[in-house]
């Protein structure tokens, strides 16, 4: 939210909003973000998954349903947060959804982001 408010202007926080609009779902960490979250959209499917969870459990992705999926990330790209598991993670839903398409945008630390882009671009490239 702090990025939102400070974003740079009305067109920025139009953008924000027009993509959280338009998704097929949004999924935040807990139940303030999901009510911070609605305040700035109108998208009704904003789903709650805390860390460690089996989302198998929560919902069940159909292949009869999806046309070309796209996996968005937006958050820090930092091997505290997990990036490594989420490349990962994403390389199997690649695997079964090959039509699907993977963006990862956000920041890191600075002094290690351009080793952690590296090793990460040649963990893909390794995997495809």
């Amino acid at each position: 939210m702090e990025y939102y408010n400070r974003s740079g202007g009305i067109i920025r926080r139009w953008l924000i909003s027009h993509v959280l609009d338009h998704s097929a779902a949004v999924v935040v960490l807990t139940e303030e973000w999901r009510r911070r979250v609605a305040s700035i959209t109108k998208n009704a499917n904003i789903m709650t998954i805390a860390n460690a969870v089996d989302a198998n459990e929560l919902f069940e992705v159909s292949r009869t349903h999806v046309a070309d999926p796209v996996i968005l990330f937006l958050g820090r790209l930092d091997k505290d947060k997990g990036i490594y598991e989420l490349v990962e993670a994403t390389m199997g839903v690649c695997r079964e959804f090959p039509k699907a398409v993977v963006r990862f945008g956000g920041v890191g630390r600075s002094k290690e982001s351009n080793d952690m882009l590296r090793k990460l671009e040649s963990l893909i490239e390794s995997r495809f």
